[in-house]
């Protein structure tokens, strides 16, 4: 006869095989899935957050040549101006700091340029601005003579044939294919924007980024152990455009390659996911891509072995748990369900934090089996919640014209400031007002308002460094000097005013594009509100001082 005790050691021990095969196995189907999406969101989240980089690149690149071109159109009311050399002349003279103002404010481009339409004016009138990459200021650079070259002459030529082609079949921007322009001997690609007056073409304008930079940029990007990126037309044959390997032209017809879409194989909400798997030289492989806004794709590969190799040996070490597990002793097993329902009450406290929206946690759990890899998935989810957000919220605090902080980082910083306002409390405030701003969107245009407010910002932030600088109106900004900042605020207020009448003298302004005071907190300061006013009643004396000594 069995004992009691045999009895329910027995009973213990096929429960514990039971459980050990049924859990082992959830765990297993578990993590294979976890594992599966998650490499799957690691493909596309490098993709799309470089494509998000080098779409950043190019959108800076749009958005100064969609501002020349608007400054371009509004100036011209009558192309036949344009003959007269004096109205030509004056026309070039008004775009030249714009242009200027524009590509130094876009850190990427090496040229920028104007051409006018040679049936208006002559084959080579217009502007044109170069920087090498080795240098810091743009210099002027003789137009190409248009009607010395065939229409077919791309790496002469293109950049004018191809936009206005475009431009008469209703395109109403085109980026260029990488070309090397032998104007000037640099390989690059174009944004160009056609200009009109009504219905007649007036030229083009045009900035360029080199594409070596480009190249070099995506060949910098790593993922697993011999991953990388390589860039390609956005059609269905993946036509290469630059690749570590393959010659530019290539495509998967030429390399026998067939591209099957898995995205569909996992469990994940993957916002514009474009996953595929091929085989190329014998080798499975994974591939995400992202558009680019020029039309090509952003192409993140890595081998499957790799991306799935943590994942295949997990999958055998808990196999190997789960087997150990089951021809446990009844103690060891009591043991092992006792030390592994600890991590898991602290791993779900710590989750729970997570949940609330508290990002700080640190899930410390270090063990080697399921509890060690879901809290591994954890502190990765957390560590990139954290990035996201990171991100988010300085989208949200920055000015995006100005690139200075917003009203809604200026309303944080105010109400900290009123937090730990005493009696010992040390700071400034320096407020600026834009002089002119009303006047030049209603005479020239808001983009030449938009070029204004760009201007003043690039003073304001030069001239007090690495200040907190904020936008808090259409035309004015505000400055809060606390600490080392406060002990230079007369520094930052010298090179202020030096920067100032700089500007001045440069652009031909009466008496200066910003009017600014400063008021320093004392114990007599109920709120910040009170600092701030006197501050801005001593910006509007000395603006109207300044207009006084105008006139």
């Amino acid at each position: 006869m069995k004992s009691i005790q045999s009895k329910f050691i027995l009973l213990i021990l096929v429960g514990v095989i039971l459980s050990s095969v049924l859990i082992g196995g959830i765990g297993i189907y578990s993590y294979n899935i976890g594992a599966n999406n998650e490499s799957a969101e690691k493909l596309n989240m490098l993709a799309e957050y470089n494509a998000s980089e080098i779409n950043g690149i190019m959108g800076r690149i749009e958005q100064s040549v969609e501002v020349i071109a608007g400054c371009a159109e509004e100036f011209v009311a009558d192309p036949a101006r344009l003959s007269d050399p004096a109205y030509f002349n004056e026309y070039m003279d008004y775009l030249r700091p714009i242009m200027l103002n524009a590509a130094y404010a876009t850190d990427d481009s090496v040229s920028v340029y104007i051409r006018l339409n040679p049936e208006i004016s002559t084959s080579n009138a217009g502007l044109f601005y170069i920087r090498k990459r080795t240098d810091t200021y743009f210099s002027l650079e003789p137009n190409t003579d248009i009607s010395i070259y065939e229409r077919d002459d791309i790496e002469h030529v293109g950049w004018w044939y191809i936009p206005v082609e475009n431009a008469l079949n209703g395109q109403p921007a085109t980026w260029m294919r990488p070309y090397l322009n032998k104007n000037i001997d640099i390989y690059m690609i174009s944004y160009v924007v056609p200009i009109f007056c009504g219905d007649e073409l007036l030229g083009i304008v045009g900035m360029d980024i080199d594409f070596t930079m480009l190249q070099e940029l995506v060949d910098s990007l790593h993922i697993y152990d011999t991953g990388f990126a390589y860039l390609a037309e956005e059609d269905d044959n993946f036509t290469i455009v630059h690749h570590k390997a393959l010659e530019q032209g290539t495509n998967s017809i030429d390399e026998n390659i067939e591209f099957v879409s898995v995205i569909e194989n996992y469990d994940v909400d993957i916002d514009n996911a474009n996953l595929y798997d091929y085989e190329h030289n014998g080798v499975k492989k994974r591939m995400c891509y992202k558009p680019l806004n020029n039309g090509f794709d952003l192409m993140i590969t890595a081998p499957v072995s790799e991306i799935d190799h943590d994942r295949n040996v997990m999958l055998a070490f808990m196999a190997c748990i789960t087997a150990v597990i089951c021809g446990a002793f009844i103690a060891v097993t009591i043991i092992v369900c006792r030390n592994l329902v600890r991590p898991l009450r602290k791993l779900t406290e710590e989750t729970k934090k997570i949940a609330e929206g508290d990002m700080s946690v640190e899930i410390q759990t270090r063990t080697q089996d399921e509890v060690g890899v879901l809290a591994g998935s954890f502190r990765d989810m957390a560590e990139k919640l954290r990035v996201y957000i990171a991100r988010i919220n300085k989208l949200a605090n920055t000015d995006s014209l100005t690139g200075a902080d917003n009203k809604t980082a200026y309303a944080a910083a105010i109400a900290e400031l009123e937090v730990f306002s005493g009696g010992d409390m040390r700071f400034a405030v320096a407020v600026l007002d834009i002089n002119g701003l009303k006047q030049t969107n209603d005479t020239r245009g808001h983009s030449s308002g938009d070029a204004l407010i760009t201007r003043c910002a690039a003073i304001i932030r030069g001239s007090f460094n690495d200040c907190p600088v904020y936008r808090i109106g259409g035309d004015e900004f505000a400055v809060l000097l606390r600490g080392e900042h406060y002990d230079k605020r007369g520094e930052y207020m010298s090179a202020l005013e030096s920067a100032i009448e700089a500007d001045r003298e440069a652009y031909g302004e009466v008496y200066g594009v910003l009017a600014y005071g400063m008021a320093e907190y004392t114990s007599r300061d109920k709120c910040y509100e009170d600092v701030f006013n006197r501050a801005d009643a001593e910006m509007y004396s000395k603006k109207k001082m300044m207009k006084g000594a105008a006139r």
